[in-house]
């Protein structure tokens, strides 16, 4: 898995696209189906400016990072968002997650993909707000 995940994620720049390529490639397949030009040429702007060696480093986190067995130590409140097409933290794992912490409540937003904030921001806006509010009472 963790070799295919990395291949695939890294291609663009094993071919020397750099930043730029892998942006343009990989902006229309993280967010959802409803996601306008505008949007996707935001996301390509988001990702292209990331650091090649920060994007790498990204990366080898994910498949080496796991803290699962420590998720029912966290005692602060969480706010877990997901999108409906996000393939790369789906929405069943993101909810998996939320129920195996203490405090979380768990959103799904459809027809987004990982790019939540970017794809639907007053949606995000007012989930992240609304979850300040109820933890600072």
């Amino acid at each position: 898995f963790k070799d295919a995940f990395l291949e695939a994620r890294l291609e663009p720049l094993e071919k020397g696209l750099g930043m730029e390529g892998l942006a343009r490639q990989t902006a229309p397949g993280i967010v959802g189906p409803d996601a306008s030009s505008e949007v996707i040429a935001e996301v390509e702007t988001l990702v292209a400016s990331v650091p090649e060696r920060t994007w790498r480093g990204i990366l080898e986190c994910l498949v080496t990072f796991n803290r699962r067995d420590d998720q029912k130590n966290v005692t602060q409140a969480c706010c877990l968002i997901a999108g409906e097409h996000d393939r790369n933290a789906p929405a069943r794992t993101m909810e998996r997650m939320a129920s195996s912490l203490p405090d979380a409540e768990f959103h799904l937003v459809e027809n987004v993909g990982h790019m939540i904030n970017q794809e639907a921001p007053s949606v995000t806006n007012g989930l992240v707000g609304n979850f300040l509010r109820n933890c600072s009472t």
